[in-house]
């Protein structure tokens, strides 16, 4: 199934099982055009930048909406 929003995703709670277990757990779908658009290193790995939104679902709870899209110069901090 397509995802409807291109290199986007959902972080939601996940239930710890263990100390070591991950806070949220989701999905994100990244097509190849933006795998070959980013940045390799020495080792191969690809950069890509990653932006997240709170959200509300419909039952109310919060959930992560995310981005992934090359990576962006650094810009100044807000003042």
């Amino acid at each position: 199934m397509a995802n409807k929003y291109p290199n986007s995703g959902a972080l939601f709670p996940a239930k710890k099982t263990s100390p070591k277990a991950p806070d949220h757990t989701g999905k994100l779908s990244v097509n190849a055009d933006l795998l070959k658009s980013c940045p390799r290193d020495s080792d191969g790995n690809v950069e890509i930048r990653i932006a997240a939104w709170e959200k509300s679902g419909q039952s109310g709870s919060i959930f992560l909406s995310i981005v992934a899209s090359a990576p962006q110069p650094r810009k100044e901090p807000w003042e």
